[in-house]
Order: C-alpha cells, then structure tokens, then sequence
C-alpha cells in the first residue's frame, strides 16, 4: 500500500556546513519511506537536499535565529498548513504547540531533553534543555502514536515502542581492514562528546601496540603525531575511514542513539564506549561491542580488542548480524507498520 506522507522538520542537511544528527536521520529515513513506493513531502526551512528523492515545500523563516525559527516559529506555524491530503504525518520534533492536528501523526523522539540538560556542560543549556522536558512529554500526549530511539524515551517520555536510527548501506559495509590495528574516534574534542578523553586513552596504548593508527574526526585539531585529524570531510570519506578501523571508541556521556554506533556495526568495526542509555541495550544485549563505565575499563577493553584477533573477530561478526535490522530499508518498514496500524485504526484527533 502506498501512502501519502507528510514530514515536518525545521532543518536538512546543507551542502557545505556539517549537519546536526537527526537532520541526517530525516533525510535519510524520508529517503528510505520514498525507496518503499510512498509518496513523501518534507516541510522545513531549509532547502531540500541535492541527494533527497522526497519533495520539499519550503517554510518561511520568519525570524532570522535558526534556533528560535525551530524552538518557537515552527511549533506555532504548524498549525496553518493543510494537511488533510496527507494519511498520516511524522513529525520529529518542536511540536509541542500543534493543536490543528487534521490527520494520525506519529512522534519520534531523538533523545530526552532531561538527560541532554543533566550532561549540558554549561548552564544556560542546562536551562533549555530542562524547560524542553514537559514540552516532549505535552507533545508526546498529543500525538497518535509515539516513537523513541533510545530506552531513555520509553521510561521518561513514555513513548510506545523503541525504534532505532539507521544506516547507509551503500555507505557502510565490511570490507577488508587495515593492516595495522586501528582505531576511529568521531565527535568534538570537548562537551558532552568529550572525544579528546578517547584519543587519550587511545594514545596512551602506544606504549603497547606501537604501530595503532588513530583516526580522529572531530572539530578542531588533536596535536599528536600518532593522531590522524579529519575534519569537515565527507560522508563518502567517513565511511573509508569507519570501514577500515578495527575499533570505534566514544566517550560520549549521554546519546539519544548515537547513529555513529550502528555505521560502526554495519562496517564490522567494534564500538567500545562508555555506558550511555542511547546504545548500551543494543550493544550488550547483542555482544556486538564492549560498554565500560570509566576510562581504565575502556583501556583494559581497546587493548584486549586490539591485541586478541579471535575475540576481536567474534564482536565483528556479532556487530555485522545486528546491522542486518538496521539499514534504513528495514527502519523505514518498522514505521511503515505503525502507519498503517493508525490508518486503518485512526486515533481521536484533536482539532
């Protein structure tokens, strides 16, 4: 059955400028609803994307701030579009103030707002984040069906079912790895990601395992001869990089998902990251990766991977069995079923 979808969301990916993580993960699952037979219209402020086969019905920016446009604007400017020619809308995110809902919407939560403020590491994100938290929660009781990524959504947001991000299978796949054990570290330096921790932990092994290759795309420069610094580069170069690593190491303290982690599984390569609610269920129940919970653990785990190629295989072949459910194909069909359950079973709506 082919469907009529409309997907609200204020920002896409731009040629250019690096894109935020659920930016990427509504492009690509829009694309992937459109590969299905449906029929998609995304509505955001931006321009539609030179690789998106969906359309793309331009929203006005009515103020200049990207933020306060996505926080504020779009919320509220929802609610004058016709919508009735679409069976169903999916929206992801800032939509605590669309009351005009015409037809069955589906909600995905990308995260927790609660759980961003606790890691925020200045106070003025800790208060935004904060305030977002009854505003997911009213959002989340004004959709028809709601959607989470992670098991944070379902115990703090109450969403109905976890339903994980996805991956490029053109892009991420096994394939021969370097001949020298190495490993890839993707995220900014400081912050929540706190990548610098990763590459320390990965240097301090070369005392040990002298030839490591350690790929680090982050934001700015990690002056160290042993690291190799990617910055701004491409998804095509990305996946090279992923694709060859023996080993991904996150530091991260909070992540809704972590869509890094299921490329890293798609390509055969090993996350090992600290405990964080976004991925440690997919990763322990599946042994396709190692979950610490601090920075010794995570040495102790890097270095038993790296030295060990039976137990470092044995978590790749697990890692490339869990990624089989997780391209975009096998996501977009998870919603696909939830759609039609709501088309054929329709919610009250609330005009």
């Amino acid at each position: 059955m082919s469907l009529k979808i409309g997907v609200i969301h204020s920002d896409l990916p731009e040629e250019g400028k690096k894109p935020g993580g659920v930016f990427v993960v509504v492009h690509e699952l829009a694309n992937a609803l459109v590969r299905a037979g449906n029929d998609v219209t995304m509505f955001s402020h931006t321009t539609k994307p030179k690789d998106a086969v969906y359309n793309v019905i331009a929203l006005p920016r009515i103020v200049n701030s990207k933020r306060l446009s996505r926080r504020i604007v779009l919320p509220l400017q929802i609610n004058f579009l016709n919508l009735r020619e679409f069976d169903l809308l999916h929206l992801h995110g800032d939509d605590w103030a669309f009351f005009n809902r015409q037809v069955p919407t589906v909600r995905t939560f990308h995260g927790c707002a609660i759980n961003e403020a606790k890691f925020a590491d200045n106070l003025k994100a800790k208060l935004v984040h904060t305030s977002y938290h009854p505003l997911e929660l009213f959002a989340g009781k004004l959709a028809s069906f709601s959607v989470g990524v992670g098991d944070d959504t379902v115990k703090l947001l109450k969403a109905k079912c976890v339903i994980p991000n996805g991956y490029d299978q053109n892009l991420f796949y096994y394939e021969e790895k370097s001949s020298r054990p190495t490993a890839i570290v993707i995220g900014t330096l400081e912050g929540r990601k706190q990548s610098k921790l990763a590459i320390e932990i990965l240097i301090s092994l070369l005392s040990e395992i002298p030839d490591l290759v350690i790929h680090a795309v982050v934001d700015k420069p990690y002056n160290h001869p042993s690291v190799q610094n990617w910055i701004g580069i491409s998804k095509t170069q990305l996946a090279k990089l992923v694709r060859e690593s023996w080993i991904g190491v996150s530091t991260t303290l909070y992540e809704g998902f972590g869509i890094y982690y299921t490329e890293w599984m798609a390509a055969g390569t090993v996350p090992v990251t600290f405990s964080n609610i976004g991925c440690k269920s997919l990763i322990e129940n599946s042994q396709c990766g190692i979950v610490t919970d601090n920075t010794e653990q995570m040495r102790k785990a890097a270095l038993y991977l790296l030295r060990d190629a039976s137990v470092l295989n044995k978590y790749s072949e697990n890692a490339l069995v869990t990624a089989q459910n997780l391209s975009w194909d096998k996501i977009a069909q998870q919603y696909l079923q939830i759609y039609s359950s709501l088309i054929k079973k329709p919610s009250k709506l609330r005009v």
